[in-house]
């Protein structure tokens, strides 16, 4: 089982990493969705797809992020997912509570978030029992991290008859 810390984000209930990351995926796709019904004279912004299938009881995500990549004075190479929503959709309060998370962005959280849970996976022991359900890769060339996910969910149905979709935590 994952453990973790939403502080005192608006935006984060979850305590366990794949419902968080669900959480931010399903809050990038809704910023995509504002930015682009507010800005019809741009082109949309589609770096993110969210599917959720009844029929096979995943959540599939696909992700492509612009980053920035800097080289620090001891060699060190960071990347950094860039806000191409701007400051009005793309903005991430951490809150003053802490918690695991020190993004500012949605597109850095995302990042930050899949990081989180892809480095959790790997901390399964044994090694062969370890999860392969995000994927996370960089190209320096066209300067875009990818991310790739495959959870399992469960659903309920509210009493007003709502829907409610909780990723599995399968840590």
């Amino acid at each position: 089982m994952s453990i973790f810390d939403p502080g005192t984000s608006t935006l984060l209930n979850s305590t366990q990493l794949p419902a968080a990351f669900f959480e931010v995926c399903r809050a990038l796709d809704a910023a995509e969705n504002n930015r682009n019904g507010a800005n019809p004279g741009l082109p949309p912004q589609r770096n993110i797809s969210t599917t959720v299938s009844f029929d096979t009881g995943t959540i599939a995500v696909a992700a492509t992020i612009p980053v920035t990549v800097s080289i620090g004075a001891a060699g060190v190479v960071t990347m950094t997912a860039s806000n191409y929503l701007g400051a009005t959709y793309g903005a991430f309060d951490v809150g003053a509570g802490g918690g695991d998370l020190t993004s500012d962005t949605l597109p850095e959280t995302l990042l930050e978030m899949a990081t989180l849970l892809a480095n959790a996976e790997k901390a399964v022991t044994p090694a062969e029992n370890q999860p392969n359900n995000i994927q996370i890769s960089f190209d320096l060339e066209t300067s875009t991290a990818t991310i790739a996910a495959n959870m399992p969910f469960t659903s309920s149905a509210a009493a007003d008859g709502a829907v409610e979709i909780i990723a599995i935590d399968y840590l």
